[in-house]
């Protein structure tokens, strides 16, 4: 039997699940203690709520739509071609590239949560970014693969 959710259920900060008597979940709860993780995964960690918030602000087609401009605000496909084509990158050259990874790194996250939602979905996303992740292959020459 499917259980509704009541205001009290729901988490102040990102609108997940909450126990009884609590304001906050555990997932949001855990990303304010570690505050002090400074790897990528922590920060996306302590800045999810606000992810989650942004993916649920709109509907899905609306996300989408916006997401496809971001990325092509990022320009990140355009700063890793000038990557490839400049012998010396510039510290400015480079941290353009940086800001466009991590903006897409942040845009990847809030399209998983929007389209990831359910059970089905999210585990045939682990199931997809295991395999991709898995079937990385090096690359050994500069010759391409396509």
């Amino acid at each position: 039997m499917k259980r509704t959710l009541h205001s009290e259920d729901i988490c102040v900060s990102c609108g997940g699940y909450v126990p009884e008597g609590r304001q906050v979940c555990s997932s949001c709860e855990e990303a304010s203690r570690r505050s002090a993780d400074r790897t990528p995964d922590g920060i996306i960690r302590k800045h999810r709520a606000a992810i989650v918030r942004s993916a649920k602000s709109a509907p899905a087609a609306l996300i989408n739509t916006h997401t496809i401009y971001e990325l092509t605000a990022s320009a990140l496909a355009l700063r890793l071609l000038e990557a490839c084509r400049t012998e010396t990158q510039t510290p400015g050259h480079r941290n353009q590239l940086i800001q466009a990874i991590a903006a897409t790194r942040v845009l990847v996250e809030r399209l998983a949560i929007v389209h990831c939602s359910g059970e089905q979905d999210a585990d045939a996303y682990r199931f997809h970014l295991e395999r991709a992740a898995r079937n990385i292959a090096p690359i050994k020459d500069g010759r391409h693969g396509w």
